[in-house]
């Protein structure tokens, strides 16, 4: 980008080429510097020994500070940081127009590379130019996803996800109507009281009445259920089978002659 793309931004001047550096690579380039200039003028024997080339060192501490002086974000005033923050608020919004959403470019529909290209060749200058400002803005910081556009890519596609390359797995979530929230509480609301991970609901004035009557109609019916006399079971008639045993009742009678077929068999005979 050239330096004609900072007029808007009051005599900020942006890299030529690439972007700003991060604060990271900032401070790793402040720490190199600082370890060659150490080393260089360490007055012990055995560092100078170390050294092999000082020209070349010297060299290289001097391109570090090169690059400091033309890629890392420079100190902007009240009135830089007011441009910048709109200019860098017009530029993301651009850069928003078209720009493939996640499921597209996670699942490869038909036409989504087609779609990237095409945004992605509209675009180039102003990500670079959005990444520059994002970083002005934010000198000092650390956070690695300052200047990180996949943060603001959408999530809504418009392209059909049949054929996708990446079929992956669709989950329906229903809207937060208030219809779904009351059906969800009946739902789970008893599994999370037993789980412990939620208290049990109070009881209004009207459902402790009800719960009392309910409770006292109970307990008059076991009172009643207690009072009444247990019915006298009829008592058991002895019977003799054909083969002479003697059985406890006519029912007993029954069974005994049905098994051992002793119904058929003369009085007095021994059953095998």
């Amino acid at each position: 980008m050239s330096a004609a793309g900072s007029e808007h931004l009051a005599g900020v001047k942006l890299p030529k080429v690439g972007t700003y550096m991060t604060n990271r690579e900032v401070e790793e380039c402040k720490d190199e510097i600082k370890s060659i200039e150490g080393m260089l003028s360490d007055p012990r024997p055995q560092v100078q020994a170390q050294i092999e080339d000082r020209g070349a060192m010297s060299a290289a501490a001097r391109s570090l500070v090169n690059r400091l002086n033309t890629d890392a974000p420079p100190e902007t005033t009240p009135e830089q940081r007011d441009a910048i923050a709109k200019r860098e608020e017009e530029l993301l919004g651009k850069i928003m127009e078209g720009m493939p959403s996640k499921m597209e470019m996670r699942k490869c529909p038909p036409g989504a590379i087609g779609k990237h290209a095409q945004w992605e060749k509209r675009n180039k200058a102003h990500i670079i130019e959005w990444k520059n400002l994002k970083r002005l803005q934010n000198r000092g910081n650390d956070d690695p996803d300052i200047s990180n556009l996949e943060m603001h890519r959408p999530t809504a596609s418009t392209l059909n996800m049949d054929n996708a390359v990446i079929p992956g797995t669709d989950y329906f979530i229903p809207p937060a109507t208030q219809a779904y929230r009351d059906g969800y509480d009946q739902t789970f609301q008893k599994a999370r009281i037993e789980m412990g991970l939620e208290s049990p609901p109070e009881a209004s004035s009207g459902t402790v009445a009800e719960l009392q009557r309910r409770l006292a109609e109970l307990e008059q019916r076991l009172e009643s259920a207690s009072a009444k006399p247990a019915k006298e079971r009829p008592a058991l008639v002895p019977e003799t089978a054909a083969c002479g045993k003697e059985c406890a009742s006519k029912a007993g009678r029954m069974a005994h002659e049905r098994t051992h077929k002793c119904a058929l068999q003369p009085v007095g005979e021994a059953v095998e």
